[in-house]
């Protein structure tokens, strides 16, 4: 039986994906590795959901088979109330977030929005419509 699914990225600048998940999507730092200033693998919770992170060049030291360059066909959902996914889309456009796909409003009674994150993922963000 599955206990839990976490998605773990492999990241470019560790620090610089923190930021970002932290500043703009309310994520925070669960447990860091090494448990020092200096880290290369983090994990972060929103709520009781969790993203990991690792930097690529402690990811290359681990898997001596992982792909030489690194290339993004990940989407990832996040779905907030109307009222949060309204305010996420007013600070992207206001911090210049690149847009993957401006907001609307789904057949499915859903507004949502797409950004990319530092390293090219795709981020829909999402609020159930009144």
């Amino acid at each position: 039986m599955l206990k839990d699914l976490v998605i773990e990225l492999v990241v470019k600048d560790i620090y610089k994906s923190v930021d970002f998940y932290s500043k703009y999507l309310d994520f925070k730092i669960n447990m860091k590795a090494p448990d020092k200033d200096s880290y290369t693998w983090v994990e972060l919770s929103n709520n009781n959901f969790k993203i990991m992170m690792q930097d690529e060049k402690e990811t290359r030291n681990e898997m001596i088979n992982f792909p030489k360059e690194l290339s993004s066909s990940n989407i990832i959902l996040l779905k907030y109330d109307l009222n949060k996914t309204k305010e996420i889309y007013e600070v992207t456009i206001k911090e210049g977030i690149t847009l993957f796909m401006d907001i609307r409003n789904t057949e499915y009674g859903t507004t949502e929005f797409g950004i990319l994150d530092p390293d090219n993922n795709i981020i829909i963000i999402s609020g159930e419509s009144i």
